[in-house]
């Protein structure tokens, strides 16, 4: 049995589980297959991201790359600008270095669907889970882990507000941080940031760090 399971989450402040859902919504999006445009537009909006629940030395950095996106908006980092290069880190074509799935970081062969993916996909299965992006990619692709780990904590909030334990939904949100998200994806998000070549990516990639950063519960 994990330390999660057996953790008892009853004290935990529900607002630091709100922080932890808003955040892992918004990685979601801005780390899907496609560059979304309404992600986009609020990360640009410094109104908007000083609203960011996660603050932090990453965050930091993070704003002063979305500030930069922002200023260059109708020149170097138009949204198409963006979309294209959205493509080459999230799909290609060619090699996509970081890759997005989390059994090419973790396998021994490197390679997507292996015994990590059935393992996210099993997690998944408990709780009944489809997520809309199932049917397009893998199941340990970074979007689709940060979703879940977001249902996790929306469906905890939704118990404590009808005044049930959320026991369930919080251990296997700290167990999937402890086997699979907090596993990979601080490497992922730093070797993203390497490798990006605008300042909107390199944004995203310090917002994701500090959202696994300040994960735990």
């Amino acid at each position: 049995m994990s330390e999660a399971a057996e953790r008892d989450f009853a004290a935990i402040d529900a607002a630091d589980i709100t922080d932890r859902a808003i955040a892992w919504t918004v990685i979601s999006a801005a780390f899907a297959t496609t560059l979304n445009p309404q992600t986009l537009s609020a990360l640009r909006d410094p109104h908007q991201l000083a609203e960011w629940p996660l603050k932090g030395p990453h965050f930091e950095a993070a704003c002063h790359e979305l500030g930069m996106s922002a200023a260059l908006a109708a020149t170097d980092e138009t949204e198409s600008e963006l979309r294209l290069a959205h493509q080459r880190l999230m799909s290609g074509p060619g090699p996509v270095d970081p890759s997005p799935w989390e059994s090419v970081h973790r396998s021994r062969e490197g390679l997507v669907f292996d015994e990590e993916t059935r393992q996210v996909r099993a997690a998944y299965r408990e709780f009944g889970l489809q997520s809309k992006l199932l049917m397009k990619v893998p199941e340990d692709h970074v979007a689709i882990e940060a979703e879940f780990l977001a249902y996790l904590l929306s469906e905890a909030l939704e118990c404590i507000d009808r005044g049930e334990s959320a026991q369930r939904f919080l251990a296997a949100y700290g167990a999937f941080l402890a086997e699979h998200a907090g596993q990979w994806l601080p490497r992922y998000f730093a070797r993203f940031s390497e490798t990006a070549t605008t300042h909107y990516h390199r944004g995203i990639a310090g917002l994701g760090a500090q959202t696994i950063a300040a994960a735990a519960l």
